[in-house]
């Protein structure tokens, strides 16, 4: 038996304003409580626009010094208790970005060519 096919497509992915929305809102708190802050900006599929149902929302917070010398432990200081999509977290010294700019960081490359400042 042929089944009918349908063109509609589910699309449950968080609009994009709504998300970049929620990042302006929580950057601005961010920087109330954290003034090693300098910028917070977002890369990825949510600044190409070419975000789908289960994309995150990738940050990249750039600090003027911070406790934490691993960098797998710095995120949760600065993650939101609620947030309409995921959001996976990048924090970087200025030293450090500018370290891995100067040796041509394949990711921090990509970071630069996407990045979406948020906020002032």
């Amino acid at each position: 038996m042929q089944r009918e096919l349908l063109n509609t497509v589910r699309h449950d992915a968080a609009p994009r304003e709504q998300v970049l929305e929620a990042a302006r809102a929580w950057e601005a708190g961010l920087r109330e409580k954290f003034p090693e802050i300098m910028r917070v900006g977002c890369f990825g599929s949510y600044a190409r626009d070419t975000y789908a149902p289960g994309s995150d929302l990738d940050i990249l917070i750039e600090v003027t010094a911070t406790p934490h010398a691993r960098r797998a432990d710095r995120a949760a200081r600065y993650l939101p208790d609620t947030f309409p999509v995921p959001i996976e977290l990048f924090v970087y010294t200025t030293d450090e970005l500018r370290r891995l700019r100067r040796e041509g960081s394949a990711f921090i490359g990509a970071v630069d060519r996407d990045v979406c400042w948020i906020g002032s």
